[in-house]
């Protein structure tokens, strides 16, 4: 915003010194706007959305399960606000695989650069405010570490507000068989968000 204040300018005129007030004008920070404008190009902003879906942690299966949500959409009328995912991924890649796989699927997906495991992260994402928070199996971690990461974003949930009236699907490990479908488990998960009305874990292979 530009301000208007009021200066006082002594300035010399025919050898006498005359002051007078004179408004001027505050020109707005060059580099803060620069900030914030990177803030927007990137994500780096609040999510403000209620009633949502959560997507939390990123792995091969992330992008079935979307494609499962946008099909679910239009049969059934299911998950009907957007969907947004919260993961420690670079955001332009997720935005790129987004756009390539789910090109005119109907489905609004909004994606969010951070760690799930961090309350201040999931309240960018309007964690607590959605209405289904599906947590995927982090990817590239042992099972003890996996475990322990989802035990953290769950505790960041509830720390920011969120569980009480959710519907929580958790993506436990599982071993990778032969005869991997991801499609298939990416089905499960979606109808496990869409029917519980608490906490259900869904064992999965989901690295």
């Amino acid at each position: 915003l530009v301000t208007h204040v009021l200066c006082a300018l002594v300035i010399l005129a025919h050898g006498k010194r005359v002051c007078y007030n004179q408004p001027t004008l505050h020109v707005p920070n060059v580099m803060q706007i620069h900030h914030d404008f990177l803030q927007v190009r990137r994500g780096n902003y609040p999510v403000v959305e209620r009633n949502h879906t959560v997507v939390l942690n990123w792995n091969k299966q992330t992008v079935p399960v979307l494609q499962q949500m946008a099909i679910a959409r239009s049969e059934s009328g299911q998950f009907k606000g957007p969907v947004v995912v919260l993961a420690d991924k670079d955001k332009e890649e997720m935005d790129e695989l987004v756009a390539e796989e789910l090109e005119d699927s109907g489905l609004q997906v909004i994606t969010r650069s951070g760690n799930p495991a961090k309350p201040a992260e999931q309240r960018r994402a309007s964690a607590a405010a959605a209405d289904t928070v599906v947590l995927l199996w982090p990817s590239g971690l042992s099972a003890a570490d996996g475990s322990a990461q989802q035990a953290a974003v769950l505790s960041a949930l509830k720390t920011a507000g969120g569980v009480a009236k959710q519907k929580v699907v958790v993506q436990s490990a599982g071993t990778q068989e032969a005869d991997y479908n991801a499609a298939q488990m990416a089905v499960e998960l979606v109808c496990a968000a869409a029917h519980s009305n608490q906490v259900a874990h869904l064992t999965t292979s989901g690295d």
